[in-house]
């Protein structure tokens, strides 16, 4: 009888109250996801193989660091109280690239049992330099809104093993008006990341020609803390 009582007691409590994973899963995610990701090996491997200019990544480093919740955020979207903030910047052959900085937020989605990742874009950058060294930066800094179509197509994903997470647009990929050319672009984003290495892919398609990213696929392998 007791254990029947538990029972009735555990069906009918939320799902997030009885076994709150999406909510466990952030909080693994904070730890594991900041700190800089670099693919110099990879770069330098396609290299010495000699591999068409067109099939080479080129050497890319991502760098996250987990940031306060701007007070501004978010437009076209609720990310709930649970969410977490990570400051993105990526490196071109060890320069930054100004308009690659973002805040990746990602919070739950209880509906679709998974997380969202939404990866905003920070308007006037230059402005914001540094910002995961200043905590009233990260308060005030602005975002981007989202565009509809790209809140309509997020990226999805969690946990997939023991420290691995997995996300990836919606569907496999979305198809937007591009802001640079006005053109019905396929935007294609996955990636997968674990305690050493994080894959990477994001590309764009127009026409069926590739007009950012990798051409055949391939993902960015950057490997934490190199160099």
């Amino acid at each position: 009888m007791k254990i029947m009582m538990v029972l009735l007691a555990l069906s009918a409590m939320p799902a997030h109250v009885a076994a709150d994973d999406l909510a466990n899963e952030i909080q693994e995610l904070i730890t594991l996801l900041p700190g800089t990701y670099d693919n110099v090996q990879q770069s330098a491997d396609q290299n010495a193989a000699g591999l068409p200019e067109n099939l080479r990544l080129g050497r890319r480093a991502q760098f996250f660091a987990h940031v306060a919740r701007p007070s501004a955020c978010c437009t076209g979207f609720s990310a709930g109280p649970e969410a977490a903030f990570f400051y993105m910047r990526i490196y071109r052959d060890g320069e930054l690239w100004l308009g690659g900085e973002h805040i990746v937020v990602v919070y739950p989605d209880r509906k679709l049992n998974t997380l969202v990742w939404q990866f905003v874009r920070i308007a006037d950058p230059e402005r914001f330099l540094d910002l995961h060294l200043n905590a009233e930066k990260q308060r005030n800094v602005t975002l981007v809104p989202q565009p509809q179509d790209v809140l309509d197509c997020p990226v999805l994903g969690r946990k997939a093993g023991p420290s691995v997470f997995k996300a990836e647009l919606k569907n496999g990929g979305c198809n937007v008006i591009s802001r640079v050319s006005a053109k019905l672009r396929r935007l294609e984003m996955n990636l997968t990341l674990t305690p050493t290495t994080l894959f990477y892919l994001d590309r764009g398609i127009e026409n069926g020609q590739v007009v950012h990213g990798s051409v055949d696929g391939t993902p960015f392998n950057m490997v934490r803390g190199l160099p």
